[in-house]
């Protein structure tokens, strides 16, 4: 019996053993997988507004006659009374604006130029100089601070630049929109922040962006002849202008690169602009090279803007028909920003002025 009993409890300890050592083998293993969601959303974001328009326009008035009789609320005037009025450029009701509701920096080139057949003038002066039909039209880029790639100063409320018939392009940098991430009922989005969420048709959710408008404004010649730019009436035929001016423009906007972005070191709320306002090129600026009318029946003298530039000085005037070399005091005095050139006749001239880097500027004098 006692040996049945011990070979029964090796038996059970060996039957332990085995079962605590029992193989499992590769086809019955178990394996776990699962799938990885993403959370993410698209941060790049572009929303901007651009103009188009064919109305940008405007009205000049050389003897004053919006300014002083229909803004004056008078019937009648003077041309004493409407002096004071005379000579300006009226912007008409609409003015174009570019905005940046984008969530990174957008850069806005503007190519605006003067059209038609009035003469482009860089400022009132040389605008009223002669009788010729001259225009200083001015884009006034609205609330806005000027950087160049040195140094940041605040332009105040507005920068202006002077038009030619040429091309001027204005850059703009404008700042980003704030843009927030939003759990939309289990789906994330990144939109433009509103400052009224609850009604999205708000006009204040529009300030949540950068940009400008542009406006214009300007001067006109009182001395010329306008008629040629006015509509007549002929036997209750409505008869068109002759000549014509106006204003053509093209708005570009991109995205705006690193070195754009660094140049103007500073977030305006209304944008940036990468360069200052265009200074007048050295010289006789617009006027270089032209013809310029003067009256000598009641000027003896007739006063020219001029860039001196870098502290140049004049080396030499001279008049071209007969190599006369004018002197100072003589047959011109100077100011910080203008030549003024002195009449005993009434001889169309042709003046070239060379400066103390050797540069040479233009300009022709007709006597009339």
């Amino acid at each position: 019996m006692k040996k049945h009993k011990k070979f029964l409890a090796l038996l059970l300890s060996a039957i332990l053993v085995f079962s605590l050592t029992l193989p499992v083998f590769a086809s019955e293993q178990g394996t776990v997988t699962g799938d990885g969601d993403t959370s993410y959303v698209n941060t790049e974001v572009m929303e901007v507004i651009l103009p188009t328009s064919d109305a940008w326009n405007f009205q000049l008035d050389p003897q004053g006659l919006l300014g002083g009789l229909r803004d004056g609320n008078s019937n009648s005037a003077t041309m004493e009374d409407l002096a004071a009025y005379a000579g300006k450029i009226i912007a008409g009701d609409y003015a174009p604006v570019a905005i940046n509701r984008s969530s990174y920096a957008m850069k806005l080139s503007v190519d605006v130029k003067l059209t038609g057949d009035a003469i482009a003038t860089a400022n009132e002066e040389a605008t009223n100089a002669g009788t010729a039909n001259n225009v200083n039209l001015n884009v006034i880029a609205s609330k806005v601070k000027v950087a160049t790639t040195t140094s940041i100063f605040d332009a105040s409320s507005e920068v202006e630049f002077a038009l030619t018939k040429e091309d001027t392009t204005i850059d703009f940098v404008f700042s980003a929109a704030q843009y927030d991430f939003i759990d939309d009922n289990g789906t994330f989005k990144f939109e433009r922040r509103l400052y009224n969420p609850d009604d999205k048709d708000d006009e204040n959710n529009d300030l949540n962006g950068n940009g400008t408008q542009l406006s214009l404004g300007g001067f006109v010649n009182v001395n010329a002849d306008w008629s040629d730019f006015i509509e007549t009436v002929d036997n209750n035929t409505t008869i068109p202008p002759k000549s014509t001016v106006g204003i053509a423009a093209k708005f570009v906007l991109t995205k705006a690169t690193d070195e754009e972005i660094a140049i103007t070191k500073v977030d305006g709320a209304y944008g940036l602009i990468t360069g200052a306002a265009p200074s007048a090129a050295i010289g006789f600026g617009v006027l270089e090279g032209t013809t310029v009318n003067v009256d000598f029946t009641t000027q003896s003298s007739y006063s020219v803007p001029f860039n001196f530039g870098n502290g140049l000085t004049i080396k030499s005037v001279i008049r071209t028909e007969n190599g006369t070399n004018f002197v100072e005091g003589n047959q011109y005095d100077l100011t910080s920003d203008s030549i003024i050139f002195k009449f005993t006749s009434n001889i169309t001239r042709t003046v070239v002025v060379t400066l103390s880097d050797d540069s040479i500027h233009t300009i022709t004098l007709d006597m009339n």
